[in-house]
């Protein structure tokens, strides 16, 4: 059923207001009959868009379309690596909470957005940074040469790496993958602010 005026299932009008003349319908109803009348308003959708920030950060859920006041629930699970931080919605946080229960009108009442019908929550992860950063160092070949500076460090720290070359080898440079770019061709390098754990080689060559 549309929207507008009903008379026993008869759509009179939608037109608002409504003016109609009583003399259309005392041949059948009566003088002293009542005309019953029903305005009917049917509910307003609402579309909400949950999402996770960033993508790879961990699932969320609920999306949907829900009518005003209609229960809701906000489930987000955090992936390898991220912890959950907050929900957001329209950039204001709402809970920190990874599960969330209450209604669409909680968000309709927050919204700035008069006469929306869509909106997006945000379930917001951050990398999970252990406190204890662990820096591995090798030397390829081994027998190229020696590396110092490594081991586990309070997250926050620095640390200086140094690769020295053996008899009859030289330094080629830092390397985190063989067969990449070289992060650094200083023999002696600090690592500062240790965030995540590092994995370097230093590769040694014999001279032509």
């Amino acid at each position: 059923m549309r929207n507008g005026w009903y008379t026993d299932g008869e759509k009179l009008s939608e037109d608002l207001p409504y003016t109609f003349n009583t003399s259309d319908w005392l041949p059948t109803q009566g003088v002293t009959d009542t005309l019953p009348i029903v305005a009917w308003f049917p509910p307003v959708f609402y579309h909400f868009n949950v999402v996770a920030n960033p993508p790879e950060g961990g699932e969320v859920m609920e999306s949907g379309v829900f009518i005003y006041g209609a229960p809701m629930t906000l489930g987000a699970i955090p992936n390898d690596n991220y912890v959950f931080r907050n929900w957001t919605f329209e950039g204001a946080e709402f809970s920190d909470n990874p599960l969330w229960e209450g209604n669409s009108t909680f968000f309709l009442a927050r919204s700035t957005c008069i006469g929306c019908t869509e909106f997006t929550i945000v379930g917001n992860f951050d990398l999970d940074v252990p406190d204890t950063i662990t820096v591995n160092l090798r030397a390829e070949p081994p027998e190229g040469g020696e590396v110092s500076g490594g081991g586990k460090f309070s997250k926050g720290s620095s640390t200086t790496i140094s690769a020295v070359p053996n008899s009859g080898y030289e330094f080629s440079g830092w390397y985190f993958d063989p067969c990449g770019s070289p992060f650094s061709d200083s023999q002696t390098l600090t690592l500062s602010n240790l965030q995540v754990d590092w994995a370097l080689f230093a590769s040694f060559h014999k001279p032509f």
